[in-house]
């Protein structure tokens, strides 16, 4: 098919009515725009275009798509039917496959869409990290555990290495160099702290990686005290997309062993 023929025919048969092209967009319900661009080749109008095209400038279908008018004969007009037929036939195929390629586009969207929330909800939402503190008179372990919903912390009893009985300890971070104190005991007591987002009753969920890099613990004996800051040794985070056995490691989660310490928290 011969869209420039086609387009040129049109424009032939538009001058022979003396029509302008806004006059026979009116005539058949389109732009102006449209017209010009069936009449230069870029498009072609579709099977009701040519049907109203066809009744309009008084020639078949055929005549249109050759882009000449033919002798009219009994056959003609039989094959006009058919011709007719085909085209609406395949201007459904196309229109479905047209509608088929859109839905995939758009499921294909939508999966990408729900990925990528995926990714951005759940990647790294839930890390482990390993509590560390060497004082000059004492040592803190413990774990912390942090996700988009909850953070769990815990560390050991606090005993001094001379043996020197603790009066308080004080677990807390700096937020702008104001202290926030989260826990408190009046004796060597370890604790056990718990927050969820919903309450935010000790910690900031939306300042959580300032508050693991200034996070204290201070511990008060003999009218003294000792101030150390927490390092955190980072044991998991869920970074993986796929897991596998042979990548697991079993001991992820081991305390550095003693001579390691300093290097760990220098």
């Amino acid at each position: 098919m011969d869209k420039e023929k086609i387009g040129n025919f049109i424009k032939e048969l538009r001058l022979e009515k003396k029509m302008s092209q806004n006059d026979l967009a009116d005539s058949l319900n389109v732009s102006r725009q449209a017209i010009s661009q069936w009449e230069r080749g870029i498009n072609t109008p579709d099977l009701e275009m040519l049907q109203d095209l066809s009744t309009l400038f008084n020639l078949s279908i055929n005549e249109l798509l050759i882009g000449k008018k033919l002798p009219k004969t009994k056959v003609s007009s039989e094959v006009e039917k058919v011709t007719y037929e085909i085209l609406l036939q395949n201007e459904r195929k196309s229109k479905k496959i047209k509608n088929l390629k859109i839905l995939l586009l758009v499921f294909f969207v939508l999966i990408f869409l729900f990925l990528l929330n995926y990714f951005f909800t759940f990647y790294n939402s839930v890390n482990i990290d390993l509590l560390l503190a060497i004082g000059k008179n004492f040592d803190l372990n413990g774990i912390l555990v942090t996700s988009r919903e909850t953070v769990y912390l815990d560390f050991n009893d606090i005993t001094l290495r001379d043996g020197t009985p603790v009066d308080k300890i004080e677990l807390y971070y700096l937020d702008d160099n104001k202290k926030r104190v989260i826990y408190t005991s009046n004796n060597n007591d370890g604790g056990i702290i718990s927050d969820t987002y919903k309450y935010e009753e000790y910690f900031d969920f939306n300042n959580m990686n300032d508050i693991k890099n200034n996070l204290y613990i201070k511990v008060f004996y003999n009218n003294k005290s000792e101030d150390v800051k927490i390092k955190l040794v980072k044991g998991y985070s869920n970074k993986s997309f796929f897991i596998r056995k042979d990548n697991h490691d079993d001991t992820f989660l081991e305390f550095p062993k003693k001579h390691d310490i300093n290097n760990v928290i220098e």
